[in-house]
């Protein structure tokens, strides 16, 4: 199963599932960036699994995540099929709508998924080294470090993808349901 499925799931999870866990809190650091879905991977759609583990808790989700070139779309549901948050960049625009009476930092989220998913090149175009950003990626595994400290570390595992969120503390564990080609 493609890595960037699993990933996408695990981090729309998390990001929920952080959400209403107490005390999480999420840090205020430089932001990750909304990447044009034109640099994107190939149009798919992807039903993960989400598992999101923070301060000794863990909450499960299930994503709907489409992408194509003209639009990334999240679709985020609790386990019963009840919608949580819905998502979507066009290159330009980002839209949510968060069914819940927590903050959730949806376009975060978002790019973190993306940092999962996209391709290497539109990475390295986006993240550099004179904005304080370091990028190491290879089949395995991704890092971004932000000013010399490690900010992000995803680990591609051959049924799941680990993203660790070191500056926020929390992890997320995607699994893919299901993928097909759009």
């Amino acid at each position: 199963m493609p890595k960037y499925i699993i990933v996408f799931l695990l981090l729309s999870a998390a990001f929920i599932s952080g959400c209403s866990l107490n005390p999480f809190r999420w840090n205020t650091h430089q932001d990750l960036f909304l990447l044009s879905p034109a640099t994107g991977p190939e149009p798919i759609l992807l039903q993960q699994k989400l598992t999101f583990v923070a301060g000794g808790k863990q909450q499960q989700f299930l994503l709907v995540t489409d992408i194509k070139a003209e639009k990334f779309k999240v679709l985020v549901l609790m386990p019963t099929g009840m919608t949580v948050l819905k998502m979507s960049y066009d290159g330009a625009e980002f839209l949510q709508q968060n069914m819940t009476d927590i903050t959730i930092p949806a376009e975060q989220i978002m790019a973190v998924m993306q940092f999962a998913l996209w391709p290497e090149a539109a990475l390295m175009n986006r993240y550099s080294a004179p904005d304080g950003w370091l990028l190491a990626l290879d089949n395995t595994s991704r890092q971004l470090s932000e000013n010399n400290r490690l900010k992000l570390d995803v680990q591609y595992k051959e049924d799941s993808v680990l993203i660790k969120n070191i500056q926020d503390h929390y992890l997320v564990i995607i699994q893919s349901l299901d993928a097909g080609a759009l």
